[in-house]
């Protein structure tokens, strides 16, 4: 494959696949980009998000991207794809995002539908994934690096939303590809692992920017190794999260995208800084609760005892010979609010899985949840309906779905504790869910849960995990992806139910700036 720098004919496309680093590469001139029309969408009824007057990319670039709506970066970054796959087929691309991670979840979902009936498919090999990567002199060092080397044995549907991320990373950063296009690349990541990563970007992504301004001919890009990408565009929610090699920074504001170009003189720092103080901060006002729907529809059969007991569990894969969680004892008691803390892999969402009965291993240890024993018994829905859940799972589960219908079917089928909703619900089903979408600043209740972008529909899910005021109220990252206001409300909401004693929470997250007031435990793991 040809470097994109060579600026000659390619071969198998007859294009220039990327052109000289002085000229344009990518462009979009007065475009118009569209929210996803989702199922039964006419064109004509398409919502303008974004217009972009004039975006010129070219190669030895690495471009920073912040502002806006999750959605209005998303669609950019869908239609950038999209211009690269179709003007220059031949250039190698590398992307880290939730869609792409997405993508791989449903490609190992339909390779284990594709199996031997009979067959047990116990998943896609890491080392298979990392094939291509592993011939890159460097891999070992960033395998240490991102605390990768526990993974490489497992299989992909084995590993945690973080230690996917970290794949992602690995793949785009080994894979010598041409242009990587990366979207809150740090999200899902620990704590201890964000910097390291964000060294690994700097490291792997700064050299081919930095000497792109050397000349470059045929036979001396054939004769190189290429180590870096030609063009970079790294898409964040936090802009603090941006790498300081950034030599141009786009910035979405009203509806459109404006550009700065960075030198010496104008930095990286003191470019945010500038767009940051500029950016008005309206006052945020804690929202009421919705006051006509009842806490506990479904009363405990003893409200004083407690929610979860686990009893000298353990979690051990036989097949990896791994033990994530070992002879962990632990209650919760009603009212008694838990911070779930450790770096990726620890057995955080285990441990919650454990809890709401998705995990196989629950059967095999002493666990209690509301009431009920696991094993003697009962239904995986007679303890369901007192927990409210909310997880990056829960987002593949409903995105996978064709029956997601309107937002507003989601938020109500929290009710119901079902993926889709196939229950006529009642006026106040409607009522509570409408004031529950307009908490979380969803004003259109008519509006389709799949035309939504990524965050809208995290926004959706937390509604429909809270609707019902459950006992235990479960949310796994459930800020992912946010932006700042919406980080804001969701958190005050979640306070509000903390402050209402309506709910026990159980909380995950690797953000201090994330952090629930009124949250005194804390289970490290």
């Amino acid at each position: 494959m040809l470097p994109l720098s060579s600026g000659v004919p390619c071969p198998l496309c007859s294009n220039v696949c990327m052109s000289d680093s002085t000229e344009i590469s990518l462009s979009f001139q007065n475009a118009s980009l569209y929210k996803h029309g989702g199922d039964h969408v006419a064109h004509s009824d398409l919502e303008e998000i974004l217009t972009i007057p004039n975006w010129q990319l070219h190669a030895g670039q690495a471009w920073g991207l912040i502002g806006g709506t999750e959605q209005q970066r998303s669609r950019l970054l869908d239609a950038l794809c999209e211009k690269i796959r179709a003007q220059r087929p031949c250039a190698s691309l590398a992307e880290v995002s939730m869609a792409e991670q997405e993508r791989l979840i449903s490609a190992e979902k339909l390779r284990n539908q594709s199996g031997v009936a009979d067959e047990v498919y116990t998943g896609t090999p890491v080392l298979e994934m990392l094939a291509t990567q592993k011939q890159d002199a460097r891999f070992a060092a960033f395998v240490k690096q991102l605390g990768f080397d526990t993974c490489l044995e497992k299989n992909f549907r084995d590993l945690s939303s973080g230690e996917t991320r970290r794949l992602l990373l690995l793949r785009a950063l080994l894979g010598n590809a041409e242009i990587v296009v990366l979207h809150d690349p740090l999200e899902g990541l620990d704590r201890e692992t964000r910097p390291l990563a964000l060294a690994l970007l700097e490291q792997g992504l700064q050299p081919a920017i930095a000497t792109s301004s050397e000349p470059t001919n045929t036979a001396s890009s054939h004769n190189r190794v290429k180590a870096a990408p030609n063009l970079v565009v790294f898409a964040a929610s936090r802009a603090e999260q941006l790498p300081a090699h950034c030599t141009h920074l786009a910035t979405i504001e009203n509806g459109g995208l404006a550009q700065i170009t960075l030198d010496n003189k104008n930095s990286l720092a003191h470019a945010l800084a500038r767009w940051q103080a500029a950016q008005r901060v309206d006052a945020f006002v804690v929202p009421a609760l919705p006051a006509d729907h009842p806490f506990h529809q479904q009363q405990l059969a003893d409200p004083a005892a407690a929610l979860v007991t686990m009893k000298n569990v353990c979690v051990h894969y036989a097949s990896t010979d791994t033990t994530i969680i070992d002879k962990l004892n632990w209650a919760v008691m009603p009212g008694q609010h838990w911070r779930i803390a450790g770096v990726n892999g620890s057995g955080k969402t285990t441990v919650l899985k454990l809890i709401t009965g998705d995990h196989p291993q629950v059967y095999n240890n002493d666990i209690s949840v509301c009431g009920f024993q696991r094993g003697s018994g009962e239904s995986v829905w007679q303890i369901k309906r007192h927990i409210g859940y909310m997880g990056g799972d829960m987002l593949w589960n409903y995105r996978g779905t064709s029956h997601a219908g309107k937002a507003l079917d989601v938020v109500i089928s929290g009710l119901y504790d079902s993926i889709g909703l196939y229950t006529t619900p009642n006026a106040a089903d409607r009522s509570a869910a409408e004031q529950w979408l307009a908490l979380i600043g969803i004003r259109s209740t008519r509006q389709r849960f799949r035309q939504l972008g990524m965050a809208e529909q995290r926004l959706v899910l937390i509604a429909r995990a809270m609707i019902k005021r459950p006992a235990l109220l479960i949310l796994d990252e459930p800020l992912q992806g946010l932006d700042g206001p919406d980080r804001q409300r969701v958190l005050a909401i979640i306070e509000a139910l903390v402050r209402a004693n309506a709910v026990t929470l159980l909380y995950v997250s690797h953000h201090d700036d994330e952090q629930v007031a009124g949250i005194d435990n804390t289970l490290a793991l």
